[in-house]
């Protein structure tokens, strides 16, 4: 697959009609800082929680193409 194929193949998943995915529960990413922090589910729902909790958790930032190629390599 070309660069633009990988592209488009992904919008399409993003962007799928009735998608419901399953085993979602219990997934956060933090957002915020000092007395503003903030958990986010996968569902779109905000709760307010602590700097240490917001510490423990993976941060809500938008990610490019680069980013998602260097986690892979990782994973």
């Amino acid at each position: 697959m070309t660069e633009l194929e990988i592209s488009n193949a992904r919008r399409i998943i993003e962007h799928q009609v009735n998608y419901n995915p399953k085993n979602l529960d219990g997934i956060y990413f933090a957002l915020g800082i000092g007395d503003s922090c903030k958990k986010k589910d996968c569902y779109g729902n905000d709760f307010l929680i602590s700097e240490s909790e917001w510490k423990t958790l993976p941060k809500l930032s938008p990610k490019g193409g680069f980013d998602i190629k260097k986690r892979l390599e990782i994973a």
